[in-house]
């Protein structure tokens, strides 16, 4: 998570903390055919004044079913992050 958004995306620490919590709101829901996403309830206002949507994304499989909270996307900040990083073999 600190690799991506904040050495990749340019988010301070602190910021990223505020979209887990955003993400983590009580309001959260699971995003609709993502058993695996919390969608924040409401639009927070970033420093740049766009309206973010937080998405909390867990890593979790049917063999090690203990969610582990992989990123959080802030959705609606005008950048990409739908990037594919290339598979290795």
């Amino acid at each position: 998570m600190y690799q991506s958004r904040c050495i990749e995306d340019g988010y301070t620490v602190d910021e990223v903390i505020e979209m887990i919590s955003e993400a983590f709101n009580d309001g959260a829901h699971v995003a609709p055919g993502w058993s695996t996403v919390l969608v924040s309830p409401k639009a927070r206002v970033n420093n740049a004044g766009k309206s973010i949507r937080d998405e909390a994304v867990f890593e979790c499989h049917g063999r090690l079913p203990h969610p582990e909270l992989r990123t959080v996307i802030p959705r609606g900040d005008g950048k990409d992050h739908s990037k594919k990083k290339n598979a290795t073999r």
